[in-house]
């Protein structure tokens, strides 16, 4: 599964606040990036340049699989819009789709969608508005979860089934998938097993599969609340691993993906919602790169002007080189050459052109014959019982129309014509005509 955007959402900045609304209060985890690598901040405060990341729950938005009936990757792309449009009840109207990932599939490409309702959106802002939050980041739950579960827990195999459970007091989020590939996901207050094997057979896992199950969440804290868990949904079947620290995963996830490149990358504040200080920042970036490739280029125009004397004799020896060519050409042809400089090439090749009649003859008695290509053309067409209905011959090109058993003799024949050293196949035209197809095919002698 190829992701739509690697980029970190937020990538700007250089700290951020992972930040989940648990039930017995918000639960933050900050980490800071340097020299490329993430470390959890010990400092409780806030940073005023760090970007605030929260999500979506799962109850909150969907993912939805679009699948694209086109064999082009840069087509699908420009086109799942408008099937999810045609998908989605009520259309794509007071709804926001952010693309997570595609990848190829029978007859065409499969397109993850993270959707939500613009007014769920709203709410949600508002909801961690009320707690002291103000987001820049609004990820997706399930998303957040799968990619937290691949850097903590790597899939042993490409093709291994994986469920990831959050589980707290007021809610279950599952997401299932297949080595790092998310397929599904769901949420509710209680799921069953049977409810959970519904959505792996809806992807295509099957109930013998050895599931590995990872778990996070405040209820998964307790060893024999995690356990009893497990037993209630897996029945005791496939392996279980525990999230270090299961209570602030999903904060910890949020930060992680503000700050790290990586998968599954989504953010629902675009558009009317897109924060005031991302677009700064994003600004102020692109300032800085600006300035920096306007000094450099100062520089650069500094060394320039330092060695225009040397560029202007390396000029001049360039110039006296390509004079002494010209003067070599018109000497083997017996021609004299004039140029001015900067027109040496179009003054050679006139010259070029004015003589060629005077050598033609010569390039011919050395060159191909076009009798000798007429004869190959033949034997190849008497071998695979083409018939010939004509013959053209005009100085270097052969033009021959007939009639064969099958598309496929024709252009085999042609494929020889091609890749042989009797000529090159500048035209053709090849249409079904009753039992068989007729063609006429033109050809250059080289």
């Amino acid at each position: 599964m190829t992701p739509f955007s690697k980029t970190r959402t937020a990538d700007w900045a250089a700290a951020a606040a992972g930040v989940e609304l648990a039930e017995g209060g918000p639960r933050v985890v900050r980490y800071y990036r340097r020299w490329g690598r993430l470390r959890l901040a010990q400092d409780e405060r806030r940073d005023p340049a760090e970007a605030v990341a929260g999500g979506m729950r799962e109850t909150e938005c969907a993912l939805r699989r679009i699948h694209v009936p086109l064999s082009s990757r840069r087509k699908a792309v420009r086109v799942w819009r408008s099937l999810l449009d045609i998908e989605l009840p009520g259309g794509m109207g007071g709804k926001a789709a952010i693309p997570l990932a595609i990848e190829p599939s029978k007859n065409g490409w499969d397109v993850l969608v993270a959707v939500a309702d613009r007014e769920a959106v709203s709410t949600r802002l508002e909801a961690y508005r009320q707690q002291g939050f103000d987001l820049h980041v609004l990820d997706h739950e399930s998303a957040a979860l799968w990619t937290q579960a691949l850097m903590e827990f790597p899939p042993e195999k490409p093709d291994e089934p994986r469920v990831v459970l959050y589980a707290t007091d007021d809610r279950l989020t599952v997401a299932v998938g297949v080595g790092a590939a998310l397929r599904a996901s769901a949420g509710a207050r209680a799921f069953e097993g049977k409810a959970i094997r519904r959505l792996l057979r809806s992807v295509g896992i099957g109930g013998n599969a050895e599931i590995r199950w990872i778990g996070g969440g405040s209820r998964v804290e307790p060893e024999g609340e995690w356990l009893a868990l497990i037993a209630r949904l897996a029945g005791g079947i496939g392996r279980h691993d525990r999230f270090f620290d299961p209570a602030a995963v999903l904060a910890r996830a949020y930060a992680c993906r503000a700050l790290q490149n990586g998968a599954l990358r989504c953010n629902f504040r675009v558009d009317e919602w897109v924060h005031p200080e991302s677009v700064r920042q994003r600004v102020r970036r692109h300032v800085r790169i600006g300035l920096l490739t306007l000094g450099v280029g100062l520089v650069a125009l500094a060394g320039f002007m330092a060695d225009v004397r040397w560029i202007e004799a390396c000029d001049r020896e360039v110039q006296r080189a390509i004079q002494a060519a010209v003067h070599t050409i018109g000497d083997h042809l017996g021609l004299p050459i004039e140029t001015a400089p900067g027109y040496e090439r179009a003054q050679v090749e006139a010259v070029i052109q004015e003589a060629e009649p005077r050598y033609r003859p010569f390039v011919r008695m050395t060159g191909p014959s076009l009798v000798s290509a007429l004869g190959r053309l033949l034997a190849s067409a008497r071998r695979d019982a083409m018939e010939v209905h004509r013959l053209e011959g005009e100085d270097d090109r052969l033009r021959v129309s007939g009639w064969a058993a099958s598309r496929e003799t024709v252009e085999r024949w042609m494929n020889e014509v091609s890749h042989g050293d009797g000529g090159r196949v500048i035209r053709k035209e090849i249409t079904p005509n009753g039992s068989g197809w007729t063609f006429e095919v033109e050809t250059v002698v080289r």
